[in-house]
């Protein structure tokens, strides 16, 4: 006879007892009784539901759910593992979710180049902005520049005058943030982010008559916009880019020291970015020193893993 028991907080209550046979010649035993009542209280905190934990967990979901509110995202978590994260858990399981899902540079994270405090979101502080940047970056060649925006008042007009051969891409998750205000329909969504991810043509064509037979309105709306815009489909060849979403725009954004720094006056505004962006820098560069190869860990673990996929093909 065995006694299981539950270690609840503060208390130990004998929850389930079991007879366990011993079968001869044998390394098996066998459950003959169970009582899984207990008294013990429950516990919905758990150390390991972290947010790394979360964001790899729910990856999946984030990646095709459009808005993944945070509260949808708690209630998510509570029903598949009865477990409560706290707010703060899940918000920061979004960030690394995006960091994951999309990556950035060579090494999966964001490189700051400049960045600005204007009186307000319109065509001429975009344009000064812009003009700027083009001058200081000077570059002979625009083909392999892509922007990535959410469609602000001014800047496409801006992009447009000021780089007009670069690529422009709209944040696809932005652009279903609007869509669904007209069109909520959870199998239109699949369908969008389909059509957006895809790789080929055809594929976006036949993701767009399934649209269409839907819901020609949505299909109407969606063929308003740029094609080579918002589907993966239809980007330019010259850019060696394949992103969908700005992310690694809402990883910045959602930064806490960044959030506390918006509330502080412009001089000390502008300091802390400073703090913030040299900080960053040294602590990237002090870990480049430990890398014991030419390209970053990251990408090493990427190239590893794609390398133990092709051992399942055969060259012809």
């Amino acid at each position: 006879m065995v006694k299981g028991i539950c270690k609840g907080k503060k208390t130990n209550c004998p929850w389930s007892i079991w007879a366990l046979k011993y079968e001869k010649n044998s390394d098996a035993f066998m459950i003959k009784t169970l009582n899984d009542k207990h008294t013990c209280p429950r516990i919905n905190k758990n150390r390991h539901a972290n947010s790394g934990w979360l964001s790899r967990r729910y990856t999946k979901e984030l990646r095709h759910g459009g808005n993944f509110k945070i509260s949808d995202f708690l209630g998510q978590v509570r029903k598949d593992f009865v477990v409560q994260p706290s707010k703060t858990q899940v918000y920061r399981a979004k960030l690394m979710a995006g960091e994951l899902i999309e990556g950035i540079d060579a090494d999966n994270g964001y490189y700051p180049i400049t960045y600005v405090v204007v009186e307000k979101e319109w065509h001429e502080s975009w344009s000064w902005f812009l003009q700027l940047l083009k001058e200081d970056l000077n570059l002979e060649d625009y083909l392999g520049i892509t922007f990535m925006t959410d469609r602000q008042k001014g800047l496409v007009e801006s992009i447009c005058d000021i780089w007009p051969i670069c690529e422009h891409r709209f944040c696809v998750r932005h652009m279903y943030a609007n869509f669904k205000k007209k069109f909520k329909d959870d199998i239109i969504k699949g369908k969008l982010w389909k059509a957006a991810r895809s790789t080929k043509v055809e594929d976006f064509q036949t993701y767009m008559a399934e649209i269409k037979e839907l819901n020609e309105n949505a299909w109407k709306w969606l063929n308003e916009i740029s094609l080579s815009q918002w589907s993966n489909s239809f980007f330019s060849i010259h850019s060696k880019c394949d992103m969908t979403l700005n992310n690694l725009c809402e990883i910045v954004n959602g930064d806490r020291e960044v959030l506390e720094a918006r509330s502080s006056p412009i001089y000390s505004l502008l300091e802390m970015l400073r703090i913030k962006i040299m900080n960053r820098r040294a602590s990237r560069k002090a870990n480049l020193k430990m890398w014991y190869q030419d390209i970053g860990p990251k990408i090493s673990e990427v190239l590893d893993l794609e390398a133990k996929k092709s051992g399942n093909f055969v060259a012809h």
